[in-house]
């Protein structure tokens, strides 16, 4: 062999070596932070995305701090990849109207009271009924399991992905004409609540007036006298001020409003599987996240609504009694297909459990 080629060949190997330990180098260099386990980074699992996220409430409520923690969770885990834009305080519309966007896929997603979407989906009113539920850990035990699960199927076909069941509280009542504390009380009060049918049958059924009036437009109407009586949890009553416009607060318990996070369904179904895994996980931290705001924050709620001046009082055991005598004709309308009365006797069953 010549002399040249000698050296030819000598300086190629020495390249190919060289070459060879930068390789080894860059790969040595990455955490496991960075590579997944199928060697992938995790920007590079996902499709580059931005996800609207629209809520109800306000800023400081439980469920908007929450929508945050999931925007929180999504981008992070998801290397940034997919962003999530959240829009509090009904900034897209009342919310019937950010349901019908996220049914039409005019947002991706959005947080509503069931009270609204039990109007899209005709049996998540079984949730609405009174006294369906006495103890908070008992009903977080049912609906954080294969129940609560059973309860977000009904979603399906809908145009509506039901994710999960969010802690709103329980409901109280406020009046600006007397202390509510008998069925007695109801009798002829105009009291406003959320549009929803199995609302509107439970106040008549004790004997008050009710009248559908949009959130948006609550304080102004108990302001105005339009109703003089509204139902909402402590949470909400304190955040929108209604102590401002109301005399007395009942602490009745009466029934809990959930609010449910939900999804475009065709959109979410259209998700890559690993996509779909991160938002079910992410939903599933922040809605825990979003319950123990909730459930650490409802007794500084209510010492701070007493400060505001609102006079409270709570119904004696007796007086539940006599609610949930009216409230039996409820029942048997809430159960008028099999589907409903299957659901109710689950949900049932799983509480006496």
């Amino acid at each position: 062999m010549k002399f040249n080629q000698v050296i030819g060949t000598s300086l190629l190997f020495i390249l190919i070596l060289i070459l060879a330990s930068c390789g080894n180098n860059d790969s040595s260099n990455k955490t496991s932070a960075d590579v997944d386990t199928d060697g992938s980074t995790d920007s590079e699992q996902y499709d580059s995305m931005t996800i609207q996220l629209a809520t109800v409430e306000a800023d400081g409520h439980n469920t908007t701090e929450g929508a945050k923690k999931f925007k929180e969770i999504v981008e992070e885990k998801s290397g940034g990849q997919i962003k999530v834009d959240v829009y509090p305080n009904q900034q897209l519309g009342s919310m019937r109207d950010q349901t019908e966007m996220t049914q039409m896929g005019s947002i991706q997603m959005s947080i509503a009271p069931v009270s609204t979407v039990g109007s899209f989906v005709d049996d998540l009113q079984i949730l609405e009924l009174p006294f369906l539920f006495n103890d908070e850990d008992v009903m977080w035990d049912v609906l954080d399991g294969n129940v609560g699960q059973d309860v977000l199927d009904t979603t399906k076909g809908s145009g509506l992905k039901g994710l999960g069941l969010w802690a709103g509280g329980f409901k109280q009542i406020t009046s600006n004409k007397k202390s509510i504390e008998s069925p007695e009380d109801m009798k002829g009060l105009d009291i406003r609540v959320i549009p929803s049918e199995s609302l509107i049958n439970q106040y008549k059924a004790w004997g008050a007036n009710p009248t559908p009036i949009d959130f948006a437009e609550l304080y102004t109407s108990l302001q105005q006298g339009v109703v003089d009586a509204e139902e909402n949890p402590l949470v909400t009553i304190l955040s929108q001020k209604f102590y401002e416009v109301q005399k007395y607060l009942t602490i009745s318990n009466h029934a809990y409003q959930f609010h449910m996070i939900m999804a475009n369904e065709s959109w979410f179904d259209s998700l890559n599987e690993n996509v779909q895994q991160l938002l079910v996980e992410a939903e599933k931290e922040a809605r825990e996240f979003s319950k123990n705001m909730n459930q650490e924050q409802n007794a500084e709620q209510l010492q701070a609504l007493e400060d505001e001046g609102i006079e409270v009082n709570e119904l004696s055991s007796e007086a539940i009694k006599q609610f949930q005598e009216l409230s039996t004709s409820l029942y048997k309308s809430a159960t008028s297909n099999e589907e409903k009365a299957a659901l109710l006797k689950e949900i049932q069953d799983a509480v006496k459990e």
